[in-house]
């Protein structure tokens, strides 16, 4: 008999194919955000196959380099997840992270859950309130990527009215995201995340417009509709634009109209040096006598 498989299915979170700047529909990297693998035991024994993740380099390629952070699994060539040594899921949770590497060597790393539910509360949990945790989910794991990759990314609340108290739009001060000029991806890059506080109690799907999302330069930005994960597309050049003014929107699902009213972001373009280095020689010698102490400048020659 072949090796059992315990996942009950596998649900793929934030699922989005972005438009490169040449107009191709394809996006090297993992297809999605987020990969949550519902298993039915707590105990994974040594060979169980727990689910498949999907990549690609834009190629004809269909094997590639996996990785994960967690020495009791390993990750086929195809993306296919496997138990090396037996996972007891005490809390009834595991996070762990499968990293790839595309063709031109760059490396992707995709969150990944594994999450214990009997087969009875999995065929019976209402939608709206699985994305809710989806979402929370998400949110926790880019946290730690973020800082394992020493960024920050910004975290936006909608305003929170205030019964009784009318305020202007201009009188709440929303912080600039700052975004460096000629990064080189890898695209489309997460910058920031809008969130409302009323997605605890009803499904919100985003969007942004504005000059860069919905008018020209188009889809430079792009929100995540159910995440509101902001993300930046291609390389920005602070010579042509400095700065973008978006509109965040909020719907609720179900037909209920806004949720909130929409918000404007700044979008700051941070000033990069464009001038490379400039050596009057191919070639420079140096020499540093051996035992030399800390600190010591070495001596060159053309």
């Amino acid at each position: 008999m072949g090796t059992t498989w315990f996942v009950v299915w596998c649900v793929w979170i934030l699922c989005q194919t972005s438009t490169a700047a040449d107009g191709s529909s394809c996006e090297p990297g993992f297809e999605s955000e987020l990969f949550i693998l519902k298993v039915s035991r707590k105990n994974l024994k040594p060979g169980t196959r727990l689910g498949k993740v999907g990549f690609t380099d834009c190629t004809t390629r269909t094997r590639f380099l996996f990785s994960t952070d967690d020495s009791r699994l390993a990750v086929e060539t195809e993306g296919i997840l496997t138990v090396k040594r037996q996972v007891v899921l005490h809390e009834g949770n595991q996070n762990f992270l499968v990293h790839a590497w595309d063709s031109q060597g760059q490396k992707m790393t995709l969150p990944v859950r594994l999450l214990y539910q009997d087969r009875h509360y999995m065929n019976n949990r209402l939608d709206a309130e699985f994305h809710h945790e989806a979402h929370k989910l998400s949110n926790q794991l880019h946290d730690h990527l973020d800082s394992d990759n020493n960024q920050q990314i910004p975290i936006l609340d909608f305003p929170k009215s205030n019964p009784g108290l009318k305020r202007r739009k201009r009188d709440w001060i929303i912080p600039p995201i700052n975004i460096p000029e000629n990064s080189r991806g890898p695209f489309p890059r997460f910058v920031a995340e809008i969130r409302s506080n009323k997605d605890k109690v009803k499904k919100i799907h985003y969007s942004i417009t504005g000059p860069g999302a919905d008018q020209p330069p188009v889809n430079l930005f792009t929100m995540n509709r159910v995440t509101g994960h902001l993300h930046v597309t291609q390389e920005l050049d602070r010579e042509k634009v400095d700065k973008y003014m978006l509109q965040v929107h909020s719907v609720a699902e179900g037909g209920d109209g806004k949720a909130e009213e929409p918000m404007d972001v700044i979008i700051n373009i941070i000033d990069q040096n464009d001038n490379k280095p400039v050596f009057s020689l191919p070639a420079y010698n140096g020499e540093v006598p051996e035992v030399s102490q800390k600190g010591k400048v070495p001596g060159f020659s053309s």
